[in-house]
């Protein structure tokens, strides 16, 4: 069996995702990782279509008051009377804080939904910056809808010499 060495120390978990994949797989991430890929069939253009942040925060906005029409604070409710780590991942989870707050009554619903959508749209633009550092984008398409993803095809067919 390999030796399992944390990929971070310190980093529960990453470590523990690795243990995960070791458990689960019998083989380490780091052979995962050291595996040979097949190479890409042709040059590769990076696009990335970036939606405008109004529209993204609104549809963040949407998506927890989704979260709390199909039982989130309920949800809520049930991590909390676990009595768990707050250290711990599930309790980290965008919105659970703001809602257990609201169950010990330290906020209204109201400030602990405006709460856990203020925290959606900070990870979701945590993760465009993310993206953006991680992958730079030969291209970059603003907006959303119909319009973009027409101008996202049409950019990726000029590039490629490729008519409509």
């Amino acid at each position: 069996r390999p030796r399992l060495a944390p990929p971070h120390p310190g980093d529960a978990q990453r470590t523990v995702r690795a243990w995960a994949v070791l458990e689960s797989s019998g083989r380490a991430l780091a052979d995962w990782r050291a595996e040979p890929r097949d190479p890409l069939p042709g040059p590769i253009l990076r696009i990335l279509l970036r939606p405008e942040r109004g529209a993204l925060y609104r549809a963040c906005d949407r998506r927890f008051a989704a979260m709390l029409a199909r039982g989130a604070l309920e949800e809520a409710r049930a991590l909390a009377s676990l009595d768990l780590d707050p250290a711990l991942p599930a309790m980290k989870a965008l919105g659970v804080r703001p809602l257990i707050d609201c169950l010990t009554g330290a906020v209204t619903l109201e400030e602990a939904a405006a709460r856990a959508a203020r925290d959606t749209r900070r990870y979701a633009k945590r993760q465009l910056t993310w993206l953006r550092r991680r992958y730079p984008a030969d291209m970059v398409l603003d907006g959303t809808g119909p319009g973009a993803r027409r101008a996202a095809l049409s950019a990726i067919l000029a590039s490629t010499g490729a008519s409509r």
